[in-house]
């Protein structure tokens, strides 16, 4: 989202899978308390804080895949996550560029009016730990997007059991929209 503030012009479409909603973390963390209790807030904590999710198989899949990913690729992109986590993430410096920190007076993007011709297609997850429908809903609304797609899938969308299903949605939605 935040690529779009400066380069909307020029690119022809955008294809959002259970991304981050432009409010961050913060929100959506006060409805995962409210909803499912602190117990999940501190996995979610210990798994991305103290990288617990790129260390325990079960932590990984709880987040990111679905109970019938098999085993040896649960494990596979564990190790894969674990080698992409050796970097800091500096948390507080995401909080300071938020994309909704620059959004319209409808809470939609500063960049969404002004390009109406970015196709937009935001996917959600039917079974997502960390992103809420909410989420992706506000995502929707902040691209200007009528309604989200919510997939038959775990969060990490391309990754899990009906990945082909996913990829398929996305080639029939860039073919429908080349044009455009």
């Amino acid at each position: 989202m935040k690529v779009m503030e400066g380069l909307a012009e020029r690119i022809g479409g955008l294809v959002l899978m259970c991304s981050v909603p432009p409010s961050g973390n913060g929100p959506m963390t006060s409805r995962f308390v409210q909803s499912r209790g602190w117990e999940t807030v501190w996995d979610i904590t210990r798994g991305f804080v103290f990288k617990d999710a790129a260390k325990e198989a079960e932590l990984c899949r709880r987040f990111f895949f679905s109970p019938e990913l098999d085993d040896f690729d649960v494990e596979r992109y564990r190790k894969r996550f674990a080698k992409d986590s050796d970097p800091f993430f500096d948390l507080s410096s995401v909080q300071r560029r938020l994309p909704s920190r620059l959004q319209n007076s409808d809470g939609t993007a500063s960049w969404a009016k002004d390009n109406p011709g970015v196709a937009r297609l935001v996917i959600g997850a039917k079974e997502d730990f960390l992103v809420d429908q909410e989420g992706v809903e506000e995502t929707a609304r902040f691209l200007g997007v009528n309604k989200p797609v919510l997939v038959d899938s775990a969060h990490d969308v391309m990754l899990d059991v009906n990945q082909a299903a996913v990829g398929n949605l996305i080639i029939d939605w860039i073919n429908a929209n080349r044009n455009s």
